[in-house]
Parts: C-alpha cells; structure tokens; sequence
C-alpha cells in the first residue's frame, strides 16, 4: 500500500509519497508557473533493490538481492529533459 498527500498553495505544489512496501519515501515541489522550477527528495531506508528496479529495466539490471539505503535531490526546471543538478547519497549498498 503506498500514501501520498498533494497541496497546492499559491503557485506552488507540494507533494509526499510513502510506498512502505519499498521502503521509499518522496517529496517534492513544483512552481506552477515558468520556468517551473522543481526540487524533489527520494530516500531509500534498506530498499530491497530487485523490487525498486522497473520492471521494464529487470533484464539490463539481473540483480537478484541487496538493499540500499541513501536518497537522491534533484532540482532544476521543467523546460530541461534533465535535472539541473542533483545530490546523491548512499549510505549503505
């Protein structure tokens, strides 16, 4: 079961995820006007990685057990197909 919360105030949208199952939490924020700029934080607390990898990706990635822990932030703005920039910590592989 997963949980996510979306609030929307002035020109900014803020949302929160939880998939406990993965063991993944997110949040992010979205200005809802141009450039609309974006930071977003995915944390990864023993993530089993077989279960986060897409199943569409499951035959490049043939990884069968392990967890990681860490998390990911990204930011930059929509007009780009990449993030700006983002900071990645792993704690724990």
């Amino acid at each position: 079961m997963s949980d996510a919360t979306a609030t929307l105030a002035d020109t900014r949208l803020h949302v929160e995820a939880s998939v406990p199952a993965l063991a993944v939490t997110a949040l992010g924020d979205l200005a809802t006007i141009e450039p609309y700029r974006y930071q977003a934080q995915a944390r990864f607390a023993q993530a089993s990685i077989p279960a986060i990898v897409p199943a569409s990706l499951r035959d490049q990635v043939p990884i069968s057990e392990g967890t990681v822990t860490g998390r990911i932030e990204p930011r930059g703005t929509l007009q780009r197909a990449l993030p700006v920039s983002a900071d990645a910590t792993l704690d724990a592989f």
